[in-house]
């Protein structure tokens, strides 16, 4: 595996650092720093791994006539009325 690296200098707030390093379980800033971005990166695929999925899904499902292998958007009866004034 091959990794490309870029050396930066940047502010860095001491307090939320350390909070890192103890979640992280990391023991130098740059192992601290380069753990959270790979945490956020696998984050985001996740999300967006998730969202391809549920799109997929709905594909998969709609019968193209507003109505899904569930049934019709009202098949589990109607909406029941809002516990709160409206208006």
């Amino acid at each position: 595996m091959i990794f490309c690296m870029t050396r930066i200098t940047v502010d860095v707030n001491d307090k939320w650092l350390k909070a890192a390093q103890v979640v992280l379980g990391t023991d130098t800033k740059v192992a601290t720093i380069n753990e959270a971005l790979r945490a956020q990166a696998l984050k985001a695929e996740a999300a967006q791994q998730q969202v391809a999925a549920r799109a997929s899904l709905d594909r998969h499902h709609d019968r193209g006539d507003g109505t899904s292998a569930a049934g019709p958007p009202d098949a589990w009866g109607p909406e029941p009325a809002p516990s709160f004034p409206v208006g």
